[in-house]
């Protein structure tokens, strides 16, 4: 997570969103600073593309970088098996026992932002939201009592806030 620092996504109020939960639910809640590596594959690289004409996503370098990359590492090294992400994808194992990723049939799709998970990665990851549309996912924390089951889906890139990307290119430049 990012914190506060500039261009990062996870916000305080998010933190406490995510403590909040964790208390909720019952596990430990750990808050990893990985604003460095954040700036340096997601942001920097985000600009780079940006300014060299491609229309890059960020959300897919996050994902590969942070995600899927320093989290899933922190995690292995310190005795978790998976990490578990709220992704609308489903991965399963084939007959051939290769791991697959399959779009969620429910409207949210999101298998399209995770194309590079490795063999590893889809092996580690856990995706739970799969057989559930977004509403019945809202229903559930509600009926849960978390406190995020009324947060707003997040619609644009974290790091741009309530900016135009010509505004944020212009001012990180």
């Amino acid at each position: 997570l990012m914190g506060d620092a500039p261009g990062g996504c996870a916000s305080s109020a998010d933190l406490a969103d995510a403590r909040a939960v964790a208390a909720r639910i019952g596990i430990e809640h750990l808050a990893l600073d990985f604003t460095e590596l954040f700036e340096k594959t997601v942001v920097d690289r985000f600009v780079s593309e940006y300014l060299a004409g491609r229309t890059p996503n960020p959300c897919i370098f996050c994902n590969q970088n942070l995600k899927f990359g320093a989290m899933l590492a922190y995690a292995r090294e310190h005795g978790y098996d998976y990490v578990a992400t709220g992704h609308y994808a489903e991965i399963r194992q084939n007959d051939a026992g290769r791991w697959t990723l399959r779009r969620s049939p429910n409207g949210k799709d999101q298998s399209y932002v995770l194309y590079f998970l490795s063999q590893y990665q889809l092996a580690h990851t856990l995706m739970p939201l799969f057989p559930y549309t977004k509403p019945e996912v809202r229903k559930i924390a509600e009926e849960a009592g978390l406190p995020v089951a009324k947060k707003p889906d997040s619609q644009d890139i974290c790091f741009v806030k309530g900016q135009r990307y010509a505004e944020f290119l212009e001012s990180y430049t």
